[in-house]
């Protein structure tokens, strides 16, 4: 009976624990994007999107203020030190042609960025100029 009170304690601190640490590592940003853009495989108009980032997975959700346009993305957590400490989208242009490079979410002084998609690495194999590198404020919601 004691053991199993216990255990149950203990599950429920750390579902508790858990939680908080999910909520805490989780960003909710909204930011106008005035240019179409590349995210992953999916090209996305201008606009102006709510993102939602997961520093614990990696996850970035972007979604259009008419939520016709919805992106999720997995990416990688930049060490704090190579990050930006401001909410902000991070973009690597080619051209006219603009792909979503990294997150930073505001609360954290680490973000997310993203590997080249096969249409990125395309446009860096035929560019004779040096890409731009676009940074985005945006807003925490």
């Amino acid at each position: 009976m004691t053991r199993t009170f216990l255990a149950r304690g203990l599950t429920a601190a750390l579902v508790s624990l858990s939680a908080a640490f999910v909520a805490h590592a989780q960003s909710r940003l909204s930011v106008d994007i005035p240019f179409p853009y590349t995210a992953s495989k999916a090209a996305m108009p201008a606009g102006t999107y709510s993102v939602t980032s997961d520093l614990g997975t990696g996850i970035v959700v972007l979604r259009s203020a008419d939520t016709k346009h919805v992106v999720a993305l997995a990416g990688h957590l930049v060490e704090p030190s190579l990050s930006n400490h401001a909410p902000a989208l991070g973009f690597t242009c080619y051209g006219e042609k603009c792909f979503l490079a990294r997150v930073w979410g505001g609360d954290s002084p680490a973000g997310v960025e993203f590997k080249k998609s096969p249409a990125e690495r395309e446009q860096m194999a035929s560019l004779t100029a040096k890409p731009k590198v676009l940074t985005l404020k945006a807003s925490v919601r």
